[in-house]
């Protein structure tokens, strides 16, 4: 027989999330009476949020750990947000090689890594200006750049805000 509330209760454990730990047909309760059956009452649940950050260990029910009670023990960990479990390992900061040792270090990777030198040293500068006339031929499309008047909801084409600096 149900108790009057396990529908109230199922729907509430539905509604936000939880779910059942325990392993599964494990009676929890053992019975007294030579009549009776053993039963499951002693439950652990767990939120959604809670399962996939990993803060709930898995459940085990022990007889041995009951200290003689008629309820199995439930042994399960919770973990902290704060468990260092949980904190990342915090990053390299890297290396960089001393201006003395420079030539050293590329004298090693040289002989050590597959590197093929470029043919020519691309004229980053040449490119650059390349890049910067593109953007103002008047026959590409007109781009709006931001400034004080496009925050506040005016716009205009690239070029035609005096708030912008030459970068000339």
């Amino acid at each position: 027989m149900f108790s009057s509330w396990a529908t109230c209760l199922c729907n509430w454990i539905d509604d936000h999330s939880f779910s059942l730990l325990n392993p599964l047909l494990i009676p929890t309760r053992k019975a007294i009476c030579p009549d009776k059956h053993d039963s499951i009452l002693d439950l652990v649940f767990a939120n959604e949020a809670a399962l996939q950050l990993g803060h709930v260990g898995s459940v085990e029910i022990s007889k041995a750990e009951s200290l003689g009670s008629d309820h199995a023990a439930l042994l399960f960990s919770v973990l902290p947000s704060n468990h260092p479990s949980h904190i990342p390992s915090p990053s390299l900061a890297g290396y960089r090689a001393e201006d003395k040792q420079w030539q050293a270090w590329i004298k090693m990777f040289s002989s050590t890594l597959p590197y093929e030198p470029p043919a020519t040293t691309p004229d980053v500068n040449f490119d650059g200006e390349r890049m910067i006339e593109g953007l103002t031929d008047p026959t590409c499309i007109q781009m709006t750049q931001l400034n004080s008047h496009t925050l506040s909801g005016e716009v205009g084409p690239v070029g035609d805000s005096e708030d912008v600096p030459d970068r000339a």
